[in-house]
């Protein structure tokens, strides 16, 4: 080898090799699962008024697009808000409510297992034209924009 080839060779194996701050066991950062508290799943039941709900859905947002969460904290998530989902319930409200269902799929996307199916079919039966661009956006969440269409091909 000649010299430049040499130095050129000896720049990228010291760019891409190990360094004395990288530790030999790292794996990557691992995130604490964050726990959905009682009085959170609490404050988004039926047992409060909307306006309390939807402000304690706003709460859980930035949690639920940026932590993982529990195991079967999404199912238990989604048991709770269904019903703001009803025709009985106004359309703003109906929105925030599929504006959470995006960032939960998008937050918990690799984690979401039997929900995934629950939620495609909350899109399909969810017949108010009112909320067809909010059901959009949700099918477009929990497919990719369209790319794993894997687990809802039949149905699709």
């Amino acid at each position: 080898m000649s010299k430049k080839e040499k130095s050129l060779h000896e720049k990228m194996k010291n760019f891409f090799g190990r360094r004395d701050t990288t530790p030999v066991n790292f794996e990557g950062l691992k995130a604490e699962p964050y726990v959905v508290s009682l009085e959170t799943m609490k404050d988004i039941s039926s047992e409060n008024n909307v306006s309390h709900r939807i402000k304690a859905l706003k709460d859980l947002y930035e949690h639920v697009t940026s932590k993982l969460l529990v195991e079967n904290a999404v199912e238990s998530i989604c048991m709770q808000i269904e019903d703001l989902l009803n025709a009985n319930q106004s359309v703003e409200t109906r929105h925030i409510v599929f504006q959470f269902y995006c960032a939960l799929i998008n937050g918990q996307l690799d984690h979401l297992y039997a929900t995934r199916s629950y939620l495609f079919k909350l899109i399909l039966l969810h017949n108010i034209q009112d909320d067809l661009i909010p059901r959009l956006d949700m099918l477009k969440a929990l497919t990719q924009n369209g790319r794993i269409i894997s687990y809802f091909e039949e149905e699709i």
